[in-house]
C-alpha cells in the first residue's frame, strides 16, 4: 500500500469544479487499497468545510485525513511552550474558527495587547488591517504566516495568494514571519506521522513548485507535479520526480515509470 497526499485547489479542483479525472483517479487508488490524504496551504476553509466542499463535487473524505494551514497554525501555536493568550487572525473566519478550535482566542481587531498576528488569505485585506498588523509586531507580537504562496488559481485565472499579504506585513513591519505550510514539510509530516505513512510509499501530487513540490524534498517523498495550478510550464532538473498535464494522467503516468508505487 501506498499513501498519496494530494494539494487542493490548482490540482483536485478549482474553486467549487472538480477537475478533470480527479474524481476517478482518487476513487481508482482507493479501490485498489492505497491511502489518499489531503493536504492544502488554504487557510480560507475550516476541515469540516473542505469535507462538505469535496462531498459536493462527488469526493468523499474524512476530516482526519486533511491538513490545512490553518488547522496546522493553530495546532502548532496551542503546543507552544508559552502559547500566545491573544491573536490578531488577518483572514477569513474560517482561519479564526481553526484558530478557535485549538483553545486559543482569535480576534479580528487591533486592540491591544495582541501575543501574535497569524496571516492567511484574505480577499477583504485592506489598508486600516495592514495598519493594525503592523501596529501589532512593532509593538513585539509574533508574526505568523499559514503560507507564502504568492499566487492562487482561481477558475478565471492566477489571483493573489496569502504570501502578497504575508510580504506588506513583513516589509511594514520590518519583521519575518514564520511560515507553517508549504514549501516547510510540516503538513505533509503531520499527515504521515498520524496514518503511519512510509516516506519510501508516500507520494504527493501538486501544483506549485514554490510550495508543494519543495516541501517534499526533506521527507525525501516522491513528488508529481500537475500543471493545473499556478505551474502551466514543466521545470527542468529535480524535482520533481514526476510532471504530468493533471491528476487524471497519474495513474497512468506512474504505471510507466514507478510501478513499484501502484503495487
Amino acid at each position: 500500500m501506498s499513501t498519496f497526499i494530494l494539494d487542493l485547489d490548482g490540482t483536485v479542483y478549482r474553486d467549487e469544479a472538480a477537475l478533470p479525472g480527479a474524481r476517478e483517479t482518487i476513487e481508482e487508488l482507493r479501490r485498489c487499497g492505497h491511502r489518499v490524504l489531503f493536504a492544502s496551504n488554504n487557510s480560507t476553509h475550516t476541515r469540516d468545510d473542505y469535507v462538505r466542499r469535496l462531498g459536493a463535487m462527488g469526493l468523499t473524505i474524512e476530516p482526519d485525513g486533511l491538513a490545512t494551514t490553518g488547522f496546522a497554525t493553530g495546532l502548532y501555536l496551542r503546543d507552544l511552550p508559552n502559547p500566545p493568550r491573544s491573536l490578531l487572525v488577518v483572514g477569513t473566519a474560517g482561519l479564526a474558527h481553526e484558530i478557535l478550535s485549538a483553545g486559543l482566542e482569535a480576534r479580528t481587531d487591533g486592540r491591544p495587547p495582541i501575543d501574535a498576528v497569524v496571516i492567511g488569505l484574505d480577499r477583504t485585506f485592506t489598508f486600516a488591517r495592514l495598519a493594525e498588523a503592523q501596529a501589532a509586531v512593532l509593538a513585539g507580537a509574533h508574526l505568523i504566516a499559514t503560507n507564502r504562496d504568492p499566487q492562487f488559481p482561481a477558475q478565471h485565472g492566477i489571483t493573489p495568494g496569502a504570501g502578497a499579504l504575508v510580504a506588506a506585513v513583513e516589509v511594514a513591519s520590518q519583521r519575518t514571519a514564520l511560515v507553517i505550510g508549504k514549501p516547510e514539510p510540516h503538513l505533509y509530516s503531520a499527515l504521515m506521522k498520524a496514518t503511519g505513512a512510509d516516506p519510501r510509499k508516500t507520494v504527493v501530487v501538486g501544483d506549485s513548485m514554490l510550495s508543494d513540490i519543495p516541501a517534499t524534498v526533506p521527507l525525501g517523498l516522491f513528488s508529481v507535479l500537475v500543471l493545473t495550478g499556478v505551474t502551466k510550464v514543466a521545470p527542468t532538473g529535480a524535482p520533481p520526480d514526476l510532471v504530468i498535464p493533471s491528476i487524471g494522467d497519474l495513474i497512468p503516468a506512474l504505471e510507466r515509470v514507478r510501478p513499484d508505487l501502484l503495487a
